[in-house]
């Protein structure tokens, strides 16, 4: 189903389906790998199983909207309880919603505290939050359902007659050609919407609450803090773009990459061109040219900056401004623990990956990119890495120790970013593993 051009819909399961008894339609774990979910087919229904609880059969259960609660406490999917015509029910907890012509987008809020999900009703969408219907829209974009850090408010983004707007707490803002960004705090005071007035982001102006802050000539991306206390605004200036920082300008490039916030909200940073070279700005300050750059990545407290750079032949390794390492191997996919003390990344040396941590060097035959994740405690750390001899993946531990990688799960897995959702399997198969081991 296809609403303004976009498609709002939900998705096959993944597995084949078996003729006859009982089947085995899918499987998954819930976000710290910790619990294993089922969903079973027998005929044409199809049921959920959690910790040896099942749901009622449905005609259909939609893996790819799948949706659990951070810290995994808290499950909800969309099901088909009807064909003719086709109708849809949100199920969160082994809860029953009311039957809609449509879902999509279900999504917790932190902390699992809230719940929401867009809904469609006839021709009208709506945005039903912990199962209470806020006012319908000609559209609701799902993918624009944010919530505030504390996990108590929440926006989206409406159309209605032509008109864009923000809608907070299910009040709507003001009628705009388009809502560039949307960010909700933890008080109305704070919250973060750039606005413009022709489709294309000309015309833009940035609201803080409620009230005007900065009129832009032409708006791109909005991008805040963690705790929504600063924000970015990339802006097309006369000669390119440029950051306007808290309505504070800042210097102008050719072209500037995804920008990042430090999560102390203290720092921002951003890839930018100029005269044809890559550079890394952080803090205000430039970094050296390049021929591409990945996007900075900060520490988890925010205290340290670092990035992967390239030239022909030519790979360097930049943390805090100084380069660590530096070979013509091709690098990427730099980590930091989440203390900062810590610093890794994968490189090919020849026709093998190495994993770099620190000053230690782990030679694999292959190596997928950007899923080393370092342990909470940042003592150890887990790559998925694999055997081209044996044709298979598997978990490896602070280099040594190898774990099963079951992949028929990861192709089954709900859509979504499969960096994160391969770095955060790693990430919670390694807690798993370093609490059966008492370290």
């Amino acid at each position: 189903m296809s609403v303004g051009g976009r498609v709002y819909w939900v998705g096959l399961v993944t597995a084949a389906m078996g003729c006859g008894g009982t089947q085995l339609a899918w499987y998954g774990h819930t976000p710290d790998r910790s619990r294993r979910v089922e969903v079973h087919q027998e005929g044409n229904a199809q049921w959920l199983a959690l910790d040896g609880r099942a749901s009622r059969r449905y005609r259909f259960i939609a893996v790819d909207d799948l949706a659990f609660a951070p810290d995994g406490r808290r499950l909800a999917f969309a099901a088909e309880v009807g064909e003719h015509p086709e109708r849809w029910s949100v199920v969160a907890d082994f809860v029953e919603g009311r039957s809609w012509d449509g879902v999509a987008g279900l999504r917790f809020g932190p902390g699992g505290r809230r719940f929401a999900y867009a809904a469609l009703d006839g021709h009208r969408w709506q945005v039903v939050v912990d199962g209470v219907p806020e006012r319908s829209h000609d559209e609701v974009d799902p993918g624009s359902v944010t919530f505030s850090p504390d996990g108590l408010r929440l926006g989206y983004v409406a159309e209605d007659g032509g008109c864009s707007r923000a809608v907070i707490d299910g009040v709507s803002g003001p009628c705009s050609a388009r809502v560039v960004g949307l960010a909700v705090a933890d008080v109305a005071s704070r919250d973060v919407t750039v606005v413009a007035d022709a489709a294309d982001g000309n015309g833009a102006h940035v609201l803080v609450g409620s009230s005007p802050s900065v009129n832009l000539g032409s708006a791109r991306e909005l991008a805040v803090d963690r705790a929504v206390q600063h924000w970015a605004v990339v802006e097309r200036a006369l000669t390119g773009w440029r950051l306007v920082t808290d309505g504070r300008e800042e210097e102008t490039f050719e072209e500037i990459g995804r920008v990042i916030w430090a999560p102390d909200g203290r720092t921002v940073a951003y890839a930018a061109r100029r005269d044809g070279a890559w550079h890394v700005v952080a803090g205000g300050r430039m970094g050296p040219p390049y021929t591409e750059v990945e996007e900075p990545v900060f520490s988890a407290h925010g205290s340290r900056v670092g990035y992967v750079a390239r030239d022909a032949g030519r790979s360097v390794v930049t943390v805090d401004d100084r380069i660590v390492w530096e070979s013509a191997s091709l690098a990427t996919g730099l980590t930091f623990s989440a203390d900062g003390a810590r610093v890794a990344w994968v490189y090919k040396d020849g026709t093998t990956s190495v994993i770099a941590v620190d000053q230690d060097r782990y030679r694999f035959e292959t190596a997928v990119e950007r899923t080393l994740r370092f342990s909470h405690d940042g003592r150890h750390w887990a790559a998925l890495v694999g055997s081209l001899a044996e044709r298979r993946l598997f978990l490896v531990v602070d280099g040594h120790t190898q774990l099963p990688f079951d992949t028929e799960e990861l192709f089954g897995s709900p859509n979504g970013d499969p960096g994160e959702r391969l770095g955060a399997w790693v990430s919670g198969e390694l807690e798993l593993y370093l609490a059966g081991r008492g370290s």
